[in-house]
């Protein structure tokens, strides 16, 4: 980690798109010193509404905003206490402006605002999605970082499922999108319907590390390549527990049906999403001079994903760039990793009530 004095010129993160309030410490002066981006991360803190959310099995938007409201002041004085960073080291704030919902991305931005107005420091909006996609740099350097593009990446978060072509930083092709139900919302949708509770899709993949692939489940949209869809498993796999579960006769029968049946959907979603990876990757690696493959976003800590895109990578002699697991949920650290990586082509503003929140902000329209 870098070294905390006050003589610091230092970046303030606030994320606040959904149910995780989170605020980062980055050293500015390190990274254009050359020091790996993941070593000028000063510090972080996190507070996560999990338990808050679990009884509703899903984000309340309203209980989440107004968590956000009591915990982002808390978490930032908290921060600058125990970093013993001064708050006129931080020089500029970067902050999430979206997507996201409405009312959490709106507290988040609000207090970034008030806190560059009142100390004369720049904001800088920053896109949730894109800070997924260049957490996977985190290992590199601002002398290096370049030499990784361009690159491909598989974005697999909660609501979104997106393969795109990576020239620049800043600029990204969406080359294959959902159409309705995102890689998460899959695991999510289906591990509630095997009765797991919120977040449902983490712990089916729990599950499915002890089960075998046992159940035939149609592999989504296979004949389109731009296009990912998984409602069509969802309705399937609704079919297939209907008709399996009332055919178990014990606990220890039922134990090994959600195992199973658990590793049987988490191979069908991993299956689809790596097969169009490979595809654009045999599109278009020659014709882009494709130099690595990028794997972001909360699905991405997924274990059996991240072993098939290693073997996907070393197929195709590719380098492959892909986040450790705190930076694949919802946190400050890749808001700062994403506010240096564009410094120097990126809006910033001393004037920061020009800029609204966005609760759909696509990466095309960066």
């Amino acid at each position: 980690m870098a070294s905390n004095g006050s003589d610091k010129k230092i970046l303030l993160a606030i994320e606040s798109s959904c149910d995780e309030t989170a605020c980062a410490f980055f050293d500015l002066d390190a990274f254009d010193n050359d020091t790996p981006i993941e070593d000028c991360l000063v510090a972080e803190k996190l507070s996560s509404q999990i338990k808050l959310h679990s009884d509703f099995g899903g984000v309340v938007p309203e209980l989440a905003s107004r968590e956000h409201i009591r915990n982002l002041p808390l978490l930032i004085n908290a921060l600058h206490h125990e970093t013993n960073i001064e708050k006129g080291a931080v020089k500029k704030i970067a902050v999430t402006a979206g997507p996201g919902l409405k009312g959490c991305l709106l507290v988040g931005v609000s207090y970034a605002k008030g806190l560059s107005l009142a100390n004369n420091v720049p904001l800088i909006p920053i896109n949730h999605l894109e800070a997924h996609i260049l957490s996977g740099f985190y290992q590199l350097k601002k002398s290096t970082y370049l030499d990784k593009l361009p690159a491909l990446a598989l974005l697999v978060s909660g609501g979104h499922t997106q393969i795109l072509l990576i020239e620049k930083v800043g600029e990204y092709k969406i080359i294959a999108n959902t159409q309705d139900d995102a890689a998460g919302e899959a695991f999510d949708k289906i591990g509630s319907l095997l009765g797991f509770k919120y977040p449902a899709g983490k712990e089916l993949s729990e599950w499915a590390r002890n089960g075998s692939i046992v159940h035939t489940l149609p592999l989504p949209v296979q004949n389109v390549q731009d296009s990912f869809s998984f409602s069509g498993l969802k309705t399937a796999a609704s079919q297939l527990i209907k008709k399996e579960v009332g055919q178990i006769n014990s606990d220890i029968e039922k134990k090994k049906f959600i195992e199973n049946f658990s590793a049987s959907v988490e191979n069908c979603i991993v299956q689809s999403l790596i097969s169009k990876l490979e595809f654009w990757i045999s599109d278009l690696a020659e014709s882009h001079k494709l130099k690595s493959i990028v794997l972001c976003g909360g699905v991405a800590a997924n274990e059996t994903l991240k072993t098939a895109f290693k073997e996907v990578s070393i197929k195709n002699k590719l380098e492959a760039l892909m986040p450790p697991f705190r930076f694949c949920t919802d946190n400050a650290s890749m808001i700062a990793i994403a506010a240096a990586l564009k410094m120097n082509n990126t809006i910033t503003t001393n004037e920061p009530s020009t800029f609204p929140v966005k609760a759909r902000w696509p990466l095309s329209e960066i």
